[in-house]
């Protein structure tokens, strides 16, 4: 699961970019090698991830690393925006129901990020209300759904 990260220092943002099949064990490896820096906001594009790999026990498990995280003092305040593929209604997505489990997980586990889901990306960059994000990086944001887009209806 190869995992883009890119870190926009000016606006805070860390944008993390996953594809093919969703690996946990691949996250948790690329980060603890530190090459992800911890910003107030956080954007995991996982539109082009095959998230039928993906098991609510792995959402357990990460919401276990990321309480461990927060003690190291790697995970600061702050709000992640995820980002899935359209698939009609939000609410009934294969998704929204993994990660429904995650944001129980992270609620009961005191985390202190807001973790919201989102297949829109001008939605996703409201919810952060940067004007600065917004206007660096909603393009960017936009042709990469193009590329989730092209690449879900090529197979």
């Amino acid at each position: 699961m190869p995992i883009d990260f890119a870190y926009d220092q000016k606006a805070d943002l860390a944008l993390f970019t996953l594809t093919g099949p969703f690996d946990l064990e691949e996250w948790l490896q690329s980060a603890e090698t530190g090459r992800f820096t911890p910003a107030f906001f956080e954007i995991v594009d996982m539109r082009r991830c095959d998230l039928n790999a993906m098991r609510s026990m792995d959402l357990f498990n990460f919401t276990r690393y990321l309480q461990s995280a927060v003690e190291a003092g790697r995970l600061i305040p702050g709000k992640t925006v995820i980002l899935v593929a359209e698939e009609g209604p939000l609410i009934y997505t294969p998704a929204h129901r993994v990660f429904h489990s995650f944001f129980i997980f992270a609620q009961e586990n005191k985390l202190p990020r807001d973790y919201k889901l989102f297949s829109d990306v001008n939605k996703a960059l409201g919810w952060f209300d940067s004007r600065q994000i917004i206007d660096r990086h909603a393009l960017t944001l936009t042709r990469n759904g193009d590329q989730a887009a092209l690449s879900a209806n090529a197979t």
